[in-house]
């Protein structure tokens, strides 16, 4: 093959001999320099212009504008129906005969398949000598298909878990990208070959945990469906093509407004409608509820020929349940599944891990989590669904009984909100004392109740996918139990959220003390850009009054209806009746000698002597509501400087709140940035006197504890110190 020249305004020509024929034909400058033959290069060119001009045949892939607000026609590839998106083998492949393809530290094997990116080789990587499955793509003139594969490689590259297919090197050779991933020695799954629904379930739930790891690390996949499931040779599911991923702290601009991206048979309803800032973890959970769906019935929730009318359906129409499908499908599993389904984020399962987690309980014989829609609710969407038709008929009824209605309505509302703003009295447990109530916010019995709706209502945030419950979770202390907050859009915060429980005895609110007061603190996650995300609490209250529900229950509770200041109150009037108390240890210094252990016994000695714990966990809470620096977080980038944010002043640095004590077994993982994961890990912590620093604490100092007073000390943090009356709450009925 004849090499190139190449001129100084960087033309090329081809030149039989280097030297010769040395002026450019295009511009008349001579050759600067000789173009270097390289081997292999027309082989991937042309084979990836082979595959490009029958790329849409193997497009796996539905991205459409949206047709809903035009008469236009949507051209979408056949291959993206649900029988053909699977990645299809070439016609003349080599199976698993080497070809003459070259790639530097890699032998070619044999096409496995071409996908809507590329051309997915088996090969054999020299160095490691192990068998990878390699994806070509070739760079130039591809932007859109190269930024998402560089979307895919650095989506799976940041994942490390058993149950999603790795990455291993992404490289660049004559104008093609390689992606080197995990070769599956098996296929995609089949689920024609489920052999019954406890098998789906399980299938299911070891995807869902891959799936909640990648959610917790910042990677939405956005195209889950069977295809994109890869089923090892002894069964085991793994989660890959991330190429439509989307990166949730950083918005990668791929995708516009009323764009639709995803596999028709398997998004979300907010896919459908184009709705891409809305996209989150619970798009994710309703693609695993087709999935399951289609493992159960062996179709898909929705069906139609036309893909306009498909995306409808996914939109505007209820899944018939699968045990309507003519299957035998146990009601729990149903009701899991359904509940994936549901057309609202807010309404499907907070994560992954969440749906999981409800599976296993399903599988071990447990009661799940998840409720079947009652029959009032289900006959509610049927009347929504009909207004026109139901309210003509019903008319004529409603006009022969208002008079008698009115005057019924009248009296009882009456008595509703006289009931509604009754004050009620908080019971403090054994070993809190009472703490006050403001007088312009008592604690009312329908205050507390709008409160708690309030509370677990993810409406609350800009895309309706996160709530106060889910950085204070009741099964977690009423705290959070990952390292970090997680906010909208899946923005991961800097800080790990401390509990609300015994909230209501606190003088400063968050790590730095930002908040003096409960009603101060409830709205200012709701107006955080990383948490909740609202514009402003006016905008809350604007769309708060278009549920009809709310607006009635503000009415009834409040003399001027929806606020700023009456959501803020609400919240907090329900979060002042999370008190817990009565621990082993509250009963041992009442005189009971046998609610503490020996080893907690002698751990009351270490913390209020040799431990020097008390010094700072002091008073009903084991806190002395004060800030103190103990050389936590020193080495983050940025570093956190605590208190110091909100006074300014120097001694405050890297200062921060004294945590309570009580329930703390329950709170893991521990500090403002959840470094520490375990109660020992925190005593080793105090143990080595802290990490020093110019701001460190005078109370913190090597203790030199021995192992056996170290053991003490945990056992009296983790059973002496947890309340018997805690505060369990089940998730209300949220306003429609």
């Amino acid at each position: 093959m004849t090499a190139n020249l190449r001129c100084l305004n960087g033309h090329e020509w081809p030149a039989s001999t280097i030297g010769s024929n040395n002026t450019c034909p295009e511009c008349g400058a001579d050759s600067s320099e000789a173009v270097p033959e390289t081997s292999g290069s027309d082989d991937i060119a042309a084979k990836l212009k082979q595959h490009a001009s029958t790329a849409d045949t193997f497009d796996q892939t539905l991205i459409v504008e949206s047709a809903r607000d035009n008469d236009t026609k949507t051209s979408v590839p056949q291959a993206a129906t649900e029988h053909g998106d699977a990645p299809s083998p070439s016609s003349n492949s080599p199976g698993n005969d080497e070809i003459d393809l070259q790639v530097p530290g890699y032998d070619i094997l044999g096409e496995l398949g071409q996908g809507a990116m590329g051309i997915v080789y088996k090969a054999r990587q020299q160095r490691l000598n192990r068998i990878v499955a390699l994806k070509m793509l070739m760079t130039a003139g591809h932007d859109l298909s190269l930024s998402r594969a560089q979307t895919e490689s650095e989506a799976v590259a940041r994942l490390q878990h058993p149950n999603i297919v790795q990455i291993f090197e992404v490289q660049e050779h004559n104008n093609a990208m390689f992606f080197a991933f995990e070769f599956i020695d098996g296929g995609p799954l089949v689920p024609a070959e489920i052999t019954s629904p406890r098998h789906a379930a399980e299938l299911v739930e070891t995807i869902a945990r891959g799936v909640h790891y990648a959610h917790d690390h910042g990677v939405i996949h956005r195209d889950l469906k069977p295809d994109n499931i890869l089923v090892t040779s002894d069964g085991v599911p793994k989660v890959a093509d991330f190429g439509l991923a989307k990166k949730t702290e950083v918005d990668a601009g791929q995708t516009q407004a009323g764009s639709i991206m995803g596999t028709p048979y398997y998004m979300s309803p907010e896919q459908a409608s184009g709705q891409n800032t809305n996209i989150g973890p619970a798009t994710d959970i309703y693609s695993l509820g087709s999935i399951l769906y289609k493992l159960l019935t062996q179709e898909t929730p929705f069906d139609d020929p036309s893909v306009i009318k498909l995306l409808q359906k996914v939109r505007t129409t209820e899944p018939v349940p699968p045990s309507k499908r003519g299957c035998r499908v146990h009601a729990d599993l149903e009701t899991i599944c359904l509940k994936c389904l549901e057309k609202e984020p807010a309404a499907r399962y907070l994560t992954a891990a969440e749906l999981a987690d409800d599976l296993r309980r399903f599988l071990d014989g447990e009661p799940i989590e998840a409720k079947p829609i009652s029959t009032l609710a289900r006959g509610l969407r049927w009347v929504r669904k009909r207004a026109i038709a139901v309210s003509l008929t019903a008319s004529l009824l409603l006009l022969t009984s208002a008079v008698t209605l009115f005057a019924i309505s009248s009296t009882r509302n009456a008595e509703a909100q006289l009931a509604a703003r009754s004050p009620i009295t908080i019971e403090q447990p054994a070993g809190l004392p009472s703490f006050s109530v403001p007088s312009d916010n008592p604690v009312t019995k329908g205050k507390v109740e709008l409160g708690k709706q309030l509370f677990f209502d993810r409406r609350l945030s800009a895309d309706n996918s996160i709530g106060c419950v889910d950085c204070h979770d009741p099964k977690a202390g009423w705290a959070d139990p990952r390292v970090a907050s997680i906010g909208i859009r899946h923005q991961k915060g800097t800080r790990n959220s401390p509990p609300v429980s015994n909230a209501a005895y606190l003088h400063f609110l968050f790590w730095d003390g930002r908040a003096t007061s409960l009603e101060e603190q409830a709205t200012k996650p709701i107006t955080n850009p990383v948490e909740m995300g609202v514009e402003s609490l006016d905008d809350l209250v604007a769309k708060l009054a278009t549920i009809e529900g709310y607006r009635l229950q503000f009415d009834r509770v409040f003399d001027d209806g929806i606020t700023p200041q009456n959501i803020g109150a609400a919240i907090t009037a329900f979060e002042r009746t999370l008190v817990a108390g009565n621990s082993p240890f509250d009963r041992f210094t009442k005189g009971d000698k046998s609610a503490l252990s020996e080893a907690a016994q002698r751990g009351i000695t270490i913390f209020f002597k040799k431990g020097h714990c008390s010094a700072c966990h002091s008073g009903p809470l084991y806190s002395d509501g004060g800030f103190h620096n103990i050389g936590v977080g020193l080495s983050s980038d940025p570093i956190d400087d605590g208190r110091f944010a909100v006074t300014g002043r120097r001694g405050d640095r890297g200062s921060f709140k004294t945590p309570s004590l009580r329930d703390i077994a329950r709170t893991a993982p521990y500090m403002h940035d959840g470094s520490l994961k375990t109660l020992e890990e925190v005593v080793d912590f105090y143990d080595q006197g802290g990490v020093r620093n110019p701001q460190l604490s005078e109370d913190i100092y090597p203790l030199k504890l021995s192992a056996d007073e170290k053991s003490d000390l945990v056992q009296f943090l983790r059973l002496g110190l947890t309340s018997d009356q805690y505060p369990q709450v089940d998730p209300p009925v949220l306003p429609e």
